[in-house]
């Protein structure tokens, strides 16, 4: 029997279905953050007092209710407590969220931007807030599943001895393997330590999906960010 809040991938003949405790689940979703006038990206949430962030998740997640709304994805600094608690009182699953340095990152004591994936010392900073998410969230209610990424894809810019000796036309596509392959090595670092649940890439449209396929094999969802206009055309 499954878990309450177990969340599975069936599949059969028909396809493949998103299941919460053996039944069919739609997500409707939506990012969700807590920003007060005056403040900016810096503000920290989570950091406030207890009643604080009581009194706001409780206007916030009936008005999400309200909407129809029954997951909301959130970066992984959020508390597993708020994640229970707002699974708990108001039936919304949360999706925990690992950029894996999209937007830069900090390796050994350097702040690096863009995130150089060929880098082992990068590469293992990144594997080890994997392995911690997975760590801190592996008995938490209310987790509908591990997100990784957010289209990096469209972040492979960084420069280095081996890519620039590529040809031109070689040289994305070279970046893009480093990216990939380290998105298998998280996505099997999170089943080894929390194989209960599921992970996501949240890919930038379809491109590289190739390389998905070949090098990250233990994602369980390919995920993908679309800005096509009124119509998805081919996708």
């Amino acid at each position: 029997f499954a878990t309450p809040g177990h969340v599975s991938v069936f599949k059969d003949e028909r396809g493949q279905t998103l299941q919460l405790n053996g039944e069919p689940y739609f997500i409707r979703g939506m990012n969700w953050g807590y920003v007060p006038i005056g403040t900016n990206y810096s503000y920290n949430f989570w950091a406030e007092p207890e009643w604080v962030i009581k009194t706001a998740l409780d206007k916030e997640m009936r008005l999400l209710q309200d909407m129809g709304v029954n997951s909301i994805r959130q970066y992984n600094g959020i508390p597993p407590k708020w994640v229970e608690y707002i699974y708990d009182q108001y039936g919304i699953m949360t999706s925990v969220n690992n950029y894996l340095g999209r937007y830069g990152m900090l390796v050994d004591g350097r702040w690096e931007s863009p995130t150089n994936y060929e880098n082992p010392n990068t590469r293992r900073a990144i594997l080890d807030q994997v392995r911690t998410m997975a760590q801190r969230y592996k008995d938490t209610r209310g987790i509908i599943f591990y997100m990784l990424g957010n289209e990096n894809n469209y972040g492979l810019h960084w420069a280095s001895y081996e890519i620039e000796a590529l040809p031109k036309g070689k040289r994305n596509e070279a970046r893009a393997m480093h990216l990939y392959s380290l998105l298998g090595e998280a996505a099997t670092l999170l089943k080894s330590v929390s194989p209960q649940r599921l992970s996501v890439w949240a890919n930038g449209d379809v491109q590289y999906i190739d390389l998905f396929t070949k090098l990250a094999k233990d994602v369980d969802i390919f995920g993908s960010n679309v800005y096509r206009g009124k119509s998805a055309r081919d996708l």
